[in-house]
């Protein structure tokens, strides 16, 4: 029997070996090259596509003012991502809603997933010293 790679395997996989595979690897265990163009737009397009968004107060309350600490939501107001600018800033996604969407469509997780999203934050959310984090809050 021959001895193959990581990446030889997935490359000859079926589509549902490869979903197996992306469940269990990262891309760059798996040898596949996430585009940063195209996992920016993916990425725009889902923070444009929120349908509501939450502000909160210093106390955590919610208020109608504008502040610096929101939450963007889906259509049917369940949280996607949670973001504070400033100091103390963070930016926070869903670990149920948005981190499968991004393994299912570029194999990526964790800090690589982490990574990619940077040039979006700085440049849409001006938030340069904050690392995206996934966030087991359910609402």
């Amino acid at each position: 029997m021959e001895n193959k790679t990581l990446q030889e395997v997935y490359k000859n996989s079926s589509e549902e070996v490869r979903k197996l595979l992306q469940t269990k690897f990262t891309a760059e265990e798996l040898g596949i090259k996430v585009d940063q163009q195209e996992f920016d737009t993916f990425f725009k397009g889902l923070l444009e596509g929120c349908k509501s968004s939450f502000f909160f107060n210093k106390n955590g309350k919610k208020t109608a003012i504008p502040t610096n600490h929101f939450t963007l939501c889906d259509c049917d107001g369940r949280w996607l991502f949670d973001v504070r600018t400033g100091e103390n800033g963070h930016f926070w996604y869903s670990c149920y809603r948005i981190l499968p969407l991004f393994k299912e469509k570029f194999g990526v997780k964790g800090l690589e997933l982490s990574e990619l999203m940077q040039p979006v934050l700085n440049s849409v959310l001006n938030l340069y010293d904050v690392t995206a984090v996934c966030c087991k809050y359910e609402t």
